[in-house]
């Protein structure tokens, strides 16, 4: 085994790209309920709106984060972010009304960009080798597609039946 290639890996590299996984299966899963769940409450016209107003959002948002990060500090927005996410869908699950399933899937979708974000700054950070940062993202990136995927295939099964 090329244990060269392991050491060019941050420390605790591999947990986190586990964690990374773990977190963007549940992303994945999630993803796939939402528009669901939103269409018990508007039309399919006004889901492609919310998903597309939700993404502008983001965008927005990820054009002010490099400067708050700078301000607040990564960790910082990421310890007040990850519990935000968490209630959201926790919320989004039992919401009841229109307005209250569009306000808590708009702050899901852009705290999900912003973590992507915030991770990526993390994996940059945590690479001390330039000549390694290309693999050590790569690997990132395979694991964040992966969980996405599986979660959107497992939840279609479980949910499908197929």
């Amino acid at each position: 085994m090329n244990t060269t290639l392991l050491r060019a890996y941050p420390a605790g590299f591999w947990l986190f790209a586990a964690l990374n996984f773990c977190f963007f299966l549940f992303i994945g899963a999630a993803g796939y309920v939402n528009s669901s769940v939103l269409g018990q409450f508007i039309s399919t016209q006004a889901i492609a709106a919310v998903f597309t107003g939700s993404s502008i959002l983001a965008i927005v948002v990820l054009f002010l984060l490099p400067k708050a990060v700078s301000l607040f500090g990564a960790r910082a927005i990421f310890l007040v972010t990850l519990p935000i996410t968490a209630l959201t869908m926790l919320f989004f699950g039992f919401v009841e009304s229109a307005p209250n399933a569009i306000f808590y899937f708009t702050i899901y979708v852009v705290t999900s960009y912003g973590f992507v974000y915030l991770l990526d700054l993390y994996v940059e950070h945590a690479t001390k080798n330039e000549a390694t940062t290309g693999n050590v993202r790569g690997t990132f990136l395979v694991t964040m597609n992966l969980g996405l995927l599986l979660g959107i295939l497992s939840t279609t099964v479980l949910v499908e039946g197929t």
